[in-house]
């Protein structure tokens, strides 16, 4: 019985390390759904471990793609990606894709929104 307690408490403690072992991203500016009353000079994507950034594109809300700087070809744990021109008011979404240390592929998206300045101080 206490073998088979303490291999169980094995399993778990592996599970978890595992589980915390998984590349995930821990920020970014802007943050998701927030709302800004100017253009966002970049967008900056922070990872738990290092990562090769694969893709990154952001669109407005009539899905034209948004001219970004050029991806690092090196891995890091964080990037920052300059948007080339002025976004006007309106919703956009940025969706990346990266690669981390331990193969494993992530991705994800955010939302942020650039509102008029009255409409910014009302939220």
């Amino acid at each position: 019985m206490k073998r088979l307690t303490l291999l169980l408490l094995g399993l778990i403690s592996l599970s978890t390390y595992q589980t915390n072992a998984h590349t995930r991203l821990t920020a970014a500016m802007p943050a998701d759904s927030t709302i800004s009353s100017t253009s966002p000079e970049e967008i900056v994507l922070k990872f738990s471990t290092k990562v090769r950034l694969l893709s990154i594109q952001l669109r407005d809300v009539d899905g034209t793609v948004i001219k970004l700087g050029l991806i690092p070809e090196k891995t890091q744990m964080e990037f920052s990606l300059p948007i080339l021109v002025e976004l006007t008011p309106g919703e956009y979404l940025a969706t990346w894709r990266a690669v981390g240390a331990d193969t494993h592929a992530v991705s994800g998206d955010l939302s942020f929104t650039v509102a008029s300045g009255e409409a910014a101080v009302s939220h």
